[in-house]
């Protein structure tokens, strides 16, 4: 609801248009009550809201926010958006923080949620932006902010059940202040090691990624070793197979250090994609056991990895980017068919949308 106010006031003066999106999981027996709340508020300000429903099995919480994600995704583009805007405090950051220390996560987890960074959902986020420019104040904060507004809010009561690990964690950092400010002072630190590592992992992408056509990228790989480039690989795997899940993480080691001591590869599969090495170049492909089937005509996106062309503009040629190799890398033997014509890669923009989330 503050995330709503301070939206408002933002875009108001600045000619910029915002639509106000609640999806409605349907999980709670009041939660379509409190869908309209927030829609007859948006009326009162001028503001275009839509409430998006949830049609698909009940779910634990990760799924929920999955389908979420894949909601407000395809509400946004349809709407010609680009940007989403979600009120996560740094009250969040600190619950983040926590719940990845417990499952074992390593410094960049626990760096905790990125103030910009695509869109969790694939391929239906594809294109669009997730900016958190609350990260930095406490619920208390935004509590007053309302008060001072006179305006209400809703607490949804999930956050008082004990059976999820984040309320519990809450209640543990809010019953205990020192504990608090200790685990603040932790995340800075944190998330300060975390930016510079995205934007040397951003670097890396401009710098040493080449998209070839037809689905298919190349890595020179030398410039990376050690977590940062299981990290770069494991994204370029999620954008060869067009996937939006990371594939294993020892599997991913074990792909890079047969890169590091074999000069050359005739290919492993993994998370969906084909990788092959030669001479200092990875060329990824998508994986031809794991493809989907022919496209139907109403298919927006073909196997994560081509959209159907809207407009008969050209696409611009991967070798106009600046800095691209050459001769360039050899590609992968053609396991696929090519790219039809009336649909158009996905790869490069997929990079450039990592490269430039990482640099936010």
């Amino acid at each position: 609801m503050a995330l709503l106010h301070l939206a408002a006031d933002w875009a108001r003066p600045r000619h910029q248009s915002l639509l106000v999106l609640t999806v409605d999981h349907g999980l709670r027996p009041g939660s379509a009550a409190e869908a309209a709340t927030v829609a007859a508020l948006c009326r009162d300000k001028g503001l275009a809201h839509q409430t998006l429903k949830w049609s698909g099995p009940r779910a634990v919480q990760a799924a929920a926010r999955n389908a979420r994600h894949a909601l407000l995704a395809d509400a946004l583009r349809e709407a010609g958006g680009r940007w989403l805007l979600t009120g996560h405090t740094h009250d969040d950051q600190l619950e983040t923080l926590l719940m990845r220390a417990r499952q074992g996560s390593g410094w960049y987890g626990l760096g905790g949620m990125d103030r910009v960074s695509v869109s969790p959902a694939w391929p239906e986020g594809r294109g669009i932006q997730i900016a958190r420019p609350l990260l930095g104040e406490t619920r208390h904060h935004l509590r007053a902010v309302l008060t001072g507004l006179r305006s209400p809010w809703l607490d949804d009561p999930s956050n008082q059940d004990d059976r999820f690990e984040r309320v519990r964690i809450r209640r543990l950092l809010t019953g205990h202040p020192a504990l608090a400010a200790h685990v603040s002072r932790a995340h800075t630190r944190l998330a300060a090691l975390r930016r510079a590592e995205r934007a040397a992992l951003a670097h890396l992408i401009d710098s040493e990624t080449f998209p070839l056509g037809d689905g298919q990228l190349a890595w020179r790989h030398g410039a990376a070793t050690g977590e940062r480039a299981e990290r770069l690989l494991s994204l370029l795997i999620q954008i060869a197979a067009g996937t939006a899940t990371p594939p294993d993480r020892t599997a991913t080691r074990s792909l890079l250090s047969a890169l590091a001591n074999q000069p050359s590869g005739r290919g492993r599969t993994l998370g969906g994609a084909w990788i092959a090495w030669h001479a200092g170049w990875a060329v990824l492909s998508r994986d031809p056991g794991c493809a989907a089937a022919a496209p139907s005509a109403a298919q927006p996106v073909w196997d994560g990895r081509f959209e159907r062309r809207t407009e008969h503009a050209p696409d611009p040629a991967p070798t106009v980017r600046k800095g691209y190799p050459t001769p360039p890398p050899a590609r992968l033997a053609p396991s696929l068919p090519p790219e039809p014509d009336d649909w158009h890669d996905l790869t490069a923009a997929r990079l450039q949308a990592l490269s430039a989330a990482m640099k936010g």
